[in-house]
């Protein structure tokens, strides 16, 4: 028989994954589907970030975590008077930089500072100023200078902090969603779930910052 002009879409019921479900956020939200195709599923138990007063859903998933990246300001405001070593301190890690009296100058010291590899992160200075951006986006230990006996001066600023994504999850998605022109869901923020059921495993960092949500697994 010929479908032809037919306009329902028929869709088979979702997994339930959940042991119980005792409270879920009182409102939803618009689910955010950049980058989804209309009949795609996002499936329940997805790791949510649920934006109350504007009423919408960011999906987290392990192909589109972002966040943001910590960037880190150091201001040189004296060059060296003599030699010696000064210290810069990126999330808890010391990387020593040798100076000379000639480095008089804090766009000298800076330049030098800048030239050295920090271990996840990218350093650029200009006119006495170094910028330290970090390679992962992820909260960091505040950044600290020593200028030691060099005569070096300088202040670091945290210009933006970092954070993941995992940071800002507060629940998982309820239900399956097929993607629409206008796709909407609910986030569960205490509850049981199969784990074993789930698309993508939930991380260990998501799991501490919702611990009224339980994990079981089928025997």
């Amino acid at each position: 028989m010929s479908d032809y002009g037919k306009k329902e879409k028929e869709f088979l019921p979702g997994k339930n994954i959940w042991v119980d479900v005792p409270k879920v956020y009182p409102v939803g939200g618009v689910i955010d589907t950049t980058g989804m195709t209309p009949g795609d599923v996002i499936p329940a138990g997805s790791m949510c970030i649920l934006d109350t007063a504007a009423g919408t859903i960011k999906i987290i998933t392990s192909a589109n975590a972002s966040g943001v990246a910590e960037v880190d300001t150091l201001t040189i405001s004296a060059g060296a008077t003599k030699a010696g070593k000064v210290t810069v301190t990126l999330d808890g890690v010391a990387y020593e930089i040798d100076v000379v009296a000639t480095d008089d100058t804090a766009a000298k010291v800076a330049t030098k500072i800048a030239a050295v590899t920090f271990a996840g992160w990218t350093a650029s200075a200009s006119a006495g100023v170094v910028t330290f951006t970090a390679s992962v986006k992820e909260t960091k230990i505040a950044p600290m200078f020593d200028g030691g006996d060099t005569g070096v001066a300088g202040t670091f600023a945290v210009t933006t902090e970092g954070e993941s994504d995992a940071a800002k999850v507060n629940g998982l998605l309820y239900n399956d969603v097929i993607v629409n022109t206008y796709t909407t869901g609910t986030v569960v923020y205490e509850g049981m779930v199969f784990e074993d059921m789930l698309a993508e495993p939930i991380p260990a960092a998501v799991k501490a910052i919702l611990p009224q949500i339980t994990y079981f697994k089928h025997a």
